[in-house]
């Protein structure tokens, strides 16, 4: 089925093979009584008042309530069926043919709720929103403008054993999105060793930006960080001038940062966490630029703190310096009566931050510092086309709360439903023609855990952790 706007108004259109069209009208008379006959319409009054309108197009039966809905029939809808095959079940909007009037209505519309919700706030709250809000109002309406169709799919994938949930968008030929969506098909991050395979999650991101795009970025990034300090000074009322001056200072040098990164045209990140039991740590990588200055200014706030540190804290300013950046590391006590605690993270937490002139390091938790060189050093598990991909395993999450509470018996319950299954997910995004799609994967094994982890709640009347 599909749905038309031929006659000013959403209406639905059913569409079947049929070789028999006039047993079709008989069988539907059994039940709703002799149709009427206009021109190349059989018209079925129903019991409810409304009109059933049947016509036929070729090899297809097309059926709708309005005739007006049949005025326009497509010449062979078995090509849409052919490429929602795919899917198990799928929904195509073909936005390229919504009349330019209706996409004009809806952002009107839109603007105008938006208003109404902003005349509500105070005055200086809605003008600061409204500021922002003007940006991305804009985008909105270029990407309505814009938008060819929107594709969103649900397949189930038998021999994987995986269920798969697409969404798909593209872009009008020669748009200035489909120009922006056409950068990704090359953007490859430099972090993919991130993808590390015995990560409970990891991720590695590439984004290519335009010049207009970053620009606009960049005043949007900046209105919100303006945003941000004036509620800050508004509530931060017992701080001290040097301590604001030196959180504007800081604000400032990742403004800076970041203005910096998106106007280079290019967004790059990486991130992993690993849990087992010799290990559990978070490390992640970023491209930036003018790193100097975040550089610097931490430094300025760590020698403003000086004794006044809480105790068993150290800030181990310049701790080294290799070939990849200039490590720093703060150290953490963790409370000796916290035995869960202490049984994840030992008797202390040490947080490195690596500056190099184009990116930013950090490593924490056990064993940081050996992931984080695992990860820079390896080739990663990179498919080709793909701009983002984030992987979460559930299974070794579940593991590694069993470990640490050993004493909870349905912290073991879940592990022991996880036990020797692929309880994991992903998300991934990759270029197509004037577009980009976007995946997830749901293993056929996370939902039964789900599914087990479930009636184990309601058994016990849930969990407590």
């Amino acid at each position: 089925m599909y749905l038309t706007l031929d006659s000013g108004a959403p209406e639905m259109v059913v569409f079947a093979p049929v070789s028999d069209f006039d047993g079709l009208v008989d069988l539907i008379a059994e039940n709703a009584g002799d149709p009427e006959v206009d021109g190349d319409y059989t018209i079925f009054s129903l019991p409810n008042g409304e009109n059933l309108y049947l016509t036929e197009e070729g090899d297809w039966t097309f059926a709708a309530q309005n005739d007006e809905a049949l005025e326009n029939l497509p010449g062979d809808p078995g090509a849409w069926i052919e490429e929602m095959s795919s899917y198990t079940l799928g929904v195509r909007v073909l936005a390229g043919n919504v009349p330019t009037e209706m996409k004009e209505m809806a952002m009107s519309q839109i603007r105008e709720g938006y208003e109404q919700v902003l005349d509500s706030l105070p005055p200086d709250q809605a003008e600061q929103q409204r500021a922002m809000s003007g940006m991305q109002m804009d985008q909105l309406e270029e990407m309505v403008e814009q938008l060819d169709e929107l594709v969103v799919g649900l397949a189930v994938d038998s021999k994987a054993k995986e269920l798969h949930l697409d969404f798909a968008v593209t872009a009008v030929e020669g748009s200035q999105m489909a120009e922006q969506m056409a950068l990704q098909s090359d953007a490859e991050s430099a972090y993919l060793g991130f993808l590390l395979a015995d990560a409970a999650m990891n991720m590695a991101f590439a984004q290519k930006i335009s010049p207009a795009d970053a620009e606009q970025g960049v005043q949007a990034m900046e209105q919100a960080m303006e945003q941000a300090m004036s509620q800050m000074a508004d509530e931060a009322g017992n701080m001290t001038d040097e301590q604001r001056e030196l959180v504007e200072g800081f604000v400032g040098a990742l403004k800076d940062s970041l203005a910096a990164t998106v106007r280079s045209g290019r967004m790059d990140a990486g991130a992993s966490i690993v849990l087992d039991d010799e290990t559990t740590a978070l490390v992640a990588a970023v491209y930036a630029l003018e790193t100097g200055k975040i550089e610097d200014s931490i430094k300025a706030i760590v020698k403003a703190i000086g004794d006044e540190a809480p105790p068993g804290v150290e800030f181990n300013l310049d701790a080294r310096k290799d070939k990849t950046a200039n490590w720093h590391e703060i150290v953490i006590p963790v409370p000796a009566g916290n035995a869960e605690a202490q049984k994840m993270f030992g008797e202390s937490v040490s947080i490195w931050l690596g500056v190099a002139d184009e990116a930013l390091y950090v490593a924490a938790g056990r064993n940081g510092e050996e992931v984080l060189k695992r990860a820079l050093s390896g080739s990663g598990q990179a498919v080709e086309g793909r701009s983002a991909e984030i992987n979460m395993d559930f299974g070794r999450v579940i593991d590694f709360v069993a470990g640490v509470q050993a004493d909870d018996p349905m912290a073991q319950m879940m592990a022991d439903a996880v036990k020797g299954k692929n309880a994991s997910m992903s998300m991934y995004s990759e270029a197509i023609d004037n577009g980009s799609r976007s995946r997830i994967v749901i293993c056929e094994d996370l939902l039964k855990v789900l599914g087990e982890v479930g009636t184990m709640f309601s058994q016990q009347g849930g969990a407590q952790f």
